[in-house]
């Protein structure tokens, strides 16, 4: 380095952002040896920035021992001090002479001005950029050591190794591109490219299968009654390329009710003629006929006619009966409220009654008595008044007479009483109700004027199909006696649950019921999930006509049955029993085939052990019971009781919808091995009669 480098059109280290850079070969030692020059860059106050190329190689010119090139800073770049520094190699080193600048963005003086324009006249004298001028001196010392400039222009011009090849560009769908590359050392005028390509090819892209969203569900298969209703969706991109699949489930069913359908009624046969109401004389018979072949239902027509035929009948001539008296009814209430009064009690000529000419009783059919409840106010009542009373043949009152004064005499109240209630055929033991209407619980108690007694039907059983109604009431009259119907009501089986079944809230997780009222009886009730449209909750119209739910309903969350067969480790000719425990005197639930609703069969013969409390017994209900392959009169359960020697009675498809009743308080429901089946059976324990 002979000569200080310095930059700028006044060689003050002052340099306008956009310009040329021009330095003297003073600057470099042997400058005819130079092979490459690089100018470069950084911020002078900062040693650890980073430096950029300001003049590569290949842009700067040579005139002579005078180089020059072009540059271009930014703008941002006014006021900052750089670092200039010239790379240059030469004789297999480098030498890296640098000199401090400051950017000046400010008008350029006239002065500089002028040096500038001069600047530019002579740029016309500038010839080769430096590498080839490079290349020029190169070929005149080639004379001088032609082995030692091969060598300098191999070192200067030369290519690294290729890279491997890249990935493809691509990863599926078929024709794509790879590439390689490499670099070179020294003068950038090598021939040759930096980079290669080559086609690729892939197998194709998987496409999957994209559905459409669900539609809207169609319109109920039937106008009234139990329907189905679907909806779809499409398939709006078939799979390709061994994509996924589409499923299967690209529509969707559910049960729908639209309105219940009117079903008129109609009547039965009639029955056969009963026996002559009277043992001799003139009688009469009746049959009956009843409107249930089918119920009138949901609105639909009542049968039209009578229900009951009667005609006359006689046996034989009737003897003559005297008639005798009855038993004197109660004494009546007094007359009066204060004072003498009077009370009568009556007997009748019915123990017999006088028939076929015998002769009418004999003698008073009324009694009257006097009687006094208190003494009325200004009024006084003396004993020999009451005693002088000829039509008076007894006298109840509280004292003696002889031990109280006149002001104190007082009458008992007669109260008239009933006779204890009877019990009935098909009917709990019957409630004796007071006139409050509650239950009386002193069953020595007599049963007074105004109490009701309540009758109960058995065994789940109903009065009236149409409402379901279960009860009657008798009354103790006035006269002693109750007021009896006409004919003793007759208790049946329910055949619906009547009225709407328990509808879900806005918030809970499932849609309203299928059916939604008035189901038949032993049938149960779905409930589908929202979030789950899979999973099905379930309810039940029992065999009393009532209807029961589960004690988690409405929840969805409610977990699968365990399949306790599976789970036991049961093998062929193996038997599993399991028990279900704490049933209490107003218990109910269902028992189901592992997997319900699916069909599910078990090497094993699973049973369920049932007990009531002792005194009750157990009803089954049939819900479900279907299967593949099976006739009608083939056996699918066994429901036993343990305690009886009764056989099992044998379940098959035809007992759909049937109640089965134990004689005792425990009973076996038993599945046979091997046999396909989906079957779901409702338990109620049944007050004992």
């Amino acid at each position: 380095m002979a000569a200080e480098l310095t930059f700028g059109n006044l060689l003050d280290n002052t340099i306008r952002p956009q310009g040329n850079l021009t330095w003297s070969g003073q600057n470099l030692e042997n400058i005819e040896c130079v092979t490459e020059f690089v100018v470069m860059y950084r911020d002078a106050d900062n040693e650890t920035g980073s430096t950029t190329v300001l003049c590569p190689g290949y842009q700067i010119l040579t005139s002579g021992q005078a180089f020059s090139c072009r540059y271009n800073l930014t703008e941002d770049m006014c006021g900052a001090r750089l670092l200039v520094m010239i790379e240059a190699w030469t004789q297999n080193r480098m030498i890296q002479p640098s000199t401090i600048v400051t950017v000046n963005c400010d008008e350029p003086t006239p002065e500089q001005s002028s040096t500038e324009q001069g600047y530019a006249n002579t740029n016309n004298d500038w010839q080769l950029p430096l590498v080839l001028a490079s290349l020029q001196a190169f070929s005149n010392a080639a004379a001088q050591n032609k082995t030692d400039l091969s060598d300098e222009l191999k070192w200067s011009c030369s290519w690294t190794e290729w890279s491997a090849w890249s990935s493809c560009s691509i990863t599926c769908g078929g024709k794509g591109e790879v590439t390689r590359q490499r670099s070179h050392i020294g003068s950038r005028i090598c021939t040759g490219k930096e980079e290669e390509k080559k086609d690729c090819h892939v197998n194709l892209c998987p496409v999957d299968c994209v559905l459409s969203l669900w539609g809207e569900w169609s319109s109920c298969s039937t106008s009234c009654g139990n329907g189905m209703r679907t909806r779809k969706r499409d398939v709006t991109q078939e799979a390709k390329n061994w994509g996924k699949e589409c499923p299967r489930n690209i529509e969707e069913q559910e049960p729908c009710v639209e309105e219940d359908c009117a079903v008129d009624g109609s009547w039965s046969s009639w029955s056969r003629w009963g026996y002559c109401s009277q043992t001799c004389g003139h009688g009469s018979r009746s049959r009956s006929r009843t409107c249930t072949m089918p119920l009138p239902q949901n609105g639909g027509n009542d049968c039209v006619g009578a229900n009951l035929e009667t005609k006359d009948c006689i046996r034989r001539v009737c003897p003559p009966v005297d008639g005798k008296w009855s038993a004197w009814g109660r004494w009546s209430s007094c007359s009066r409220t204060c004072g003498k009064g009077e009370q009568r009690r009556v007997r009748t000529c019915t123990d017999p009654p006088a028939t076929a000419g015998g002769r009418e009783c004999t003698g008073e059919r009324f009694q009257n008595n006097v009687c006094l409840l208190r003494r009325c106010s200004g009024e006084e009542t003396t004993t020999q008044e009451i005693q002088t009373e000829e039509n008076v043949p007894t006298l109840n009152v509280t004292k003696s007479l002889q031990t109280q004064t006149t002001s104190s005499i007082i009458e008992e109240i007669a109260m008239v009483y009933c006779e204890t209630p009877p019990h009935v055929l098909g009917f709990l033991n019957p409630e004796v109700l007071l006139r409050n209407k509650t239950k009386m619980t002193n069953s020595s108690q007599a049963i007074q004027q105004g109490y009701t007694i309540k009758y109960t039907c058995s065994k789940g059983q109903v009065l009236d199909t149409h409402t379901n109604r279960r009860t009657f009431y008798l009354k103790c009259g006035d006269t002693g006696e109750y007021t009896r119907p006409a004919a003793w009501p007759t208790c049946r089986k329910a055949t619906h649950c009547v009225g709407p079944v328990a509808r879900p809230g806005e918030a809970d997780d499932v849609y309203l019921p299928v059916p939604r009222r008035d189901s038949p009886v032993n049938t149960n009730v779905k409930y589908k999930c929202k979030q789950n449209t899979a999973r099905t909750i379930y309810a039940g119209c029992f065999f009393d006509g009532r209807y029961r739910y589960d004690d988690n309903w409405p929840s969805c969350d409610q977990n699968p049955t365990p399949d306790l067969c599976k789970e036991s480790g049961a093998t062929e000719n193996s038997s599993v029993i399991i028990a279900i425990p704490g049933l209490t005197t107003t218990s109910h639930g269902w028992l189901t085939s592992p997997d319900y609703p699916q069909l599910s069969s078990s090497k094993a013969a699973c049973s369920w052990s049932v007990k009531a409390p002792y005194g009750y017994t157990l009803a089954f209900g049939i819900e479900t019971l279907r299967g593949d392959s099976l006739n009608t009169t083939q056996p699918t359960l066994q429901i036993s009781e343990k305690i009886t020697h009764l056989p099992p009675r044998n379940v098959t498809l035809l007992d759909m919808g049937r109640t089965f009743i134990t004689t005792d308080n425990s009973a076996v429901i038993r599945t046979l091995p091997g046999v396909d089946l989906a079957w779901r059976l409702s338990y109620l324990v049944v007050e004992p009669t």
